[in-house]
């Protein structure tokens, strides 16, 4: 435990280095490409690697000399910069190579460079700069700011290469360019295993050439053969490697953002002097960096150090000893629980908030805002930074506070002042009060008055003021909307109803470029109020349906809210580590998900009717319909477009519904509303609605079926197809008693028809049945069968008369023949109707537009061309005749190879 009297040596001893900082200050040094990473040189633990390799070389200390990796950050300039040592320059040391990490090099996590404890993720701090400088702003806008270092891996950028190099250029994109080198002073060959070892060693190669087999007279053939097949194999494969060796590339690049410098020091030295930094020279024992890295990689808090080492570091006016102090305090721990920790600690640790070196009041205060708590101690020395001339400072100090008691009154003057100055990029501030606000509202177990507090203070900040201003501000809120709730409610609530309509646009735009390949932010569109709707509708529709397209995937079976946990991180402020705040709620129940389907199938079909309610529907809503993995709600929104669209689109949607043969399958998701979206789709189609629709809704459903197989085969029916779909007489009777006129018309029309009536008939049945009442079924059947009786006997009554009888006899070998038997006539007896003179005998059908002919074979005697055509005929029993629209009765019968087409047609002088 330190000591109350060495903390506050400490403090004086910071109270002199803050007087002599500023000399320091001042240096800089030239541009050099690479800059001390001083984060690495704390926690990495290959900066004490005693051996260094790569798959052609090995350094290895010589006795009597140690060997220290030193690491560099990249820092591109203007021009490709060629470097054969760094810039600094290390008393009593000699610099052998330089040393490019490959992608899968992966120190031990545990050991890592990257902080965990007081930043999380193994990652620089956020907004730092590794090599010491402040960093304002994320490189991608759009992300969410202070993402740590990471590595790229370009497809020349393999592990096999040598690594190990004399001298690399650094480009202006952050390249490191590097070359074969034959000869690396004090490196050895690192074993011939590799294919670069061989490349560069050619007597090592000549060795890997097979040795021809030898022969003897003696010796036997068949073993000879096989010997100098075995030998032609190994030599083919000998050759091709020798092939594969002269095309490796001697020259290499990678994009890594660190490199390593290897240097070699004699046993004795113990201690680093550095010249050429930007910070000025600076001095540290061997002794003391030991102490501070394994205070780093402890979490025994001040425990974990020795006072001594804290107290000659202080006294030397350096801010590298500061930025290692405040750094390895963090990863410590101690940092991170100054509520339960000693009062002194406090005190120590004070003045390190008010150095003139930024980077490390930085660390200070970021480490602080993050601890477990934040009570009295924490809030006493993040209110010392809330000032300080840093913004990225003051940013984290107020978000610290924020953690504390978001309902102070004093932040949101600070956050909003921020927001409008510019100081701090928005889109930074915006992103730590969201992560911030989300770690509350996420934990379920938070007071409901701290909720309600973060909640007002997210409401009130002036974010369309900032998105405006500047350009980073939308993609970062979109962008990061995916998994932030207080992000995606700004988008919802703030950018989708801004006044500006460059704002909208702006947010429209950056949601029509989201990756298809990636999850997307989920608005709940399931209302028709919310405002995404409302662009869909407005000036903007153009813009705003392309939006729609990348950005919502139909066919989801999970709500926005529920989705966007799946992913949640469970980290704070800008991704630096545990909050202790509750972390990520627990997933969604079966019930909540069931709910959440409903939400979505509604959001689905409150979209595609803002689409349909344009004129015409836009192309880009048939996207979003085909872009449903769902196969069942894709039916439903092409049968949506088809049906209630107006334009080319409800065609398209139409047709593409035939195609995919699912319409049956839409056609019951919608059942109060299929009349309206069948006529539509015929309307689609360019063919007129059938009159007899409305049967859909007679009977047991058998119409709707019978349409819905019609549909998936691409048939749309026309009136005629519909006479027969119902085939229970009484169901349409009952259907004349319906309320709705449309489905008692078509009953009334198809009985009417059926009875040998036409749609004149069915008309007047229907006013009939309306003025006399029928409102049911009994009634209706009272009604119908006292109009069966009137409609027979008035059909009868038409339809006596003259006909002229005719044959058609067509032989299944030779040409038709017609038999042209003169002319009858029908005569009406006692309602029914019968031949003059008994010339054939008849007998009534099953209705008034039916008759049958008893005795067939009476038509073979007719004259005059009856016994020549039909005296082979075998009739049969008898012979139906249906009576035509044309006025004629007609049918054919077929016996044997002989086809028959039996004709009566009206007979006028």
């Amino acid at each position: 435990m330190i000591h109350h009297a060495v903390l506050r040596g400490c403090a004086a001893a910071l109270a002199i280095l803050t007087l002599n900082l500023n000399v320091y200050a001042q240096a800089s040094e030239q541009p050099a490409a690479v800059r001390l990473d001083w984060q690495a040189l704390l926690l990495d633990p290959r900066v004490a690697q005693p051996q260094v390799s790569d798959p052609v070389w090995q350094l290895n200390p010589r006795p009597g000399r140690k060997q220290m990796m030193i690491p560099f950050v990249i820092r591109p300039e203007a021009n490709i910069i060629e470097l054969r040592a760094p810039a600094l320059a290390i008393r009593g040391a000699q610099f052998q190579a330089w040393f490019i990490p490959a992608p899968t090099d992966n120190p031990d996590q545990n050991q890592s460079h990257a902080p965990t404890n007081g930043w999380g993720h193994k990652q620089t701090p956020p907004g730092m700069d590794p090599a010491g400088g402040f960093q304002p702003g994320p490189s991608n806008p759009g992300m969410n700011p202070g993402m740590g270092l990471g590595r790229s891996n370009p497809a020349n950028d393999a592990p096999q290469h040598p690594r190990l190099t004399r001298a690399i250029n650094v480009t202006p994109q952050g390249e490191v360019q590097w070359s074969l080198d034959r000869v690396i002073n004090g490196a050895q060959r690192a074993g011939q295993n590799s294919p670069y070892a061989l490349k560069m060693d050619p007597a090592a190669l000549r060795e890997q050439r097979p040795a021809p087999p030898s022969r003897s007279r003696n010796a036997d053939r068949e073993a000879q053969r096989r010997e100098m097949a075995d030998y032609r194999e190994k030599l083919n494969a000998f050759n091709q490697m020798q092939k594969s060796l002269r095309a490796l590339p001697d020259d290499f690049t990678a994009k890594p953002t660190q490199v390593w410098g290897v240097y070699s020091l004699m046993d004795r030295e113990d201690q680093l002097e550095i010249t050429g930094l930007e910070t000025g020279d600076w001095t540290i024992t061997l002794a003391q960096l030991d102490a501070l890295r394994a205070w780093a990689q402890s979490t025994d808090g001040v425990a974990g150090v020795d006072p001594n080492v804290v107290r000659q570091l202080l006294t030397s006016p350096h801010p590298l000893n500061t930025r290692l102090i405040a750094l390895a305090a963090a990863r410590s721990g101690v940092l991170n629980t100054l509520e339960t920790a000693d009062p002194a600690v406090v005190i120590g640790i004070a003045p390190l908030l008010t150095v003139p070196d930024q980077p490390t009041r930085e660390v200070m205060v970021r480490a602080i805002a993050q601890g477990e708590t934040i009570g009295p101690r924490s809030v006493s020395l993040l209110e010392r930074a809330v000032n300080d001339r840093s913004p990225a400072i003051r940013l984290a100090a107020v978000t610290g506070l924020m953690r504390g008691d978001p309902t102070d009154e004093r932040l949101q003057p600070i956050l909003d002042q921020m927001l409008r100055s510019g100081a701090v990029p928005a889109a930074n501030v915006l992103t730590s009060v969201a992560e911030q606000a989300d770690a509350v509202r996420n934990n379920r177990r938070e007071d409901q008055a701290v909720i309600d507090g973060w909640m007002r203070l997210v409401q009130t900040m002036p974010v369309s003021e900032a998105a405006a201003r500047e350009a980073d501000v939308v993609p970062a809120i979109v962008n990061n909307s995916t998994t932030s709730t207080t992000m995606l409610d700004w988008l919802d609530t703030v950018l989708l109803t801004a006044d500006d309509p460059k704002l909208v646009l702006s947010t429209l735009d950056t949601l029509a470029a989201w990756p298809q390949d990636e999850e997307s932010p989920r608005l709940e569109l399931d209302r028709p109020d919310h405002p995404f709707i409302a662009q869909l509708q407005g000036p903007q529709a153009d813009r705003a349906w392309p939006a729609l397209t990348a950005y919502v995937p139909a066919g989801s079976q999970r709500s926005a809210r529920n989705r966007q946990y799946d992913n949640y991180p469970g980290d704070d402020m800008m991704g630096m580590g545990p909050t202790g705040m509750g972390g990520p709620p627990p997933k969604a129940s079966a019930r909540d998900n069931a709910d959440a389907e409903e939400q979505e199938l509604n959001a689905f079909e409150t979209l595609i009717k803002a689409a349909t309610d344009l004129d015409p529907a836009p192309e880009q809503a048939l996207a979003f319909v085909l872009r449903s993995d769902n196969r069942d709600q894709r039916a439903q929104g092409l049968l949506l477009l088809a049906g209630r669209g107006k334009g080319p689109v409800a065609q398209q949607a139409g047709t593409l519904l035939f195609r995919e043969g699912t319409a049956a399958t839409a056609l019951k998701a919608f059942a109060d509303n299929e009349e309206q979206l069948i006529t539509g789709l015929y309307t689609s189609q360019n063919q007129q609605p059938p009159k007899l629709l409305p049967l859909i809704h007679v009977g047991r459903g058998e119409a709707l079926q019978w349409l819905g197989e019609n549909l998936n085969r691409g048939n749309l029916p026309d009136d005629n197809a519909w006479l027969d779909v119902i085939t229970s007489e009484r169901d349409l009777v009952a259907a004349g008693a319906d309320e709705r006129d449309s489905v008692a018309r078509a009953a009334w029309t198809v009985l009417a028809i059926r009875s040998g009536g036409d749609a004149q008939l069915g008309e007047r049945l229907f006013n009939e049945a309306r003025s006399e009442n029928v409102s049911d079924a009994p009634a209706a059947q009272v009604f119908w069968e006292k109009w069966t009786n009137t409609i027979n006997a008035q059909l009868i009554g038409q339809k006596s008369g003259p006909y002229r009888l005719e044959i058609l006899v067509t032989h299944k070998h030779g040409d038709p023949q017609t038999a042209k038997l003169g002319i009858v006539t029908l005569e009406e007896n006692n309602g029914q109707l019968s031949f003059a003179n008994d010339a054939l005998s008849v007998e009534p059908g099953s209705s008034a537009s039916r008759i049958v002919l008893t005795n067939p074979a009476q038509l073979s005697g007719l004259q005059p061309d009856g016994p020549r055509l039909l005296a082979e005929i075998d009739w049969g029993p008898s012979v139906d005749l249906s009576h035509q629209d044309d006025g004629t009765w007609s049918n054919f019968v077929i016996f044997g190879d002989t086809k028959l087409n039996i004709t009566l047609t009206p007979f006028n002088d």
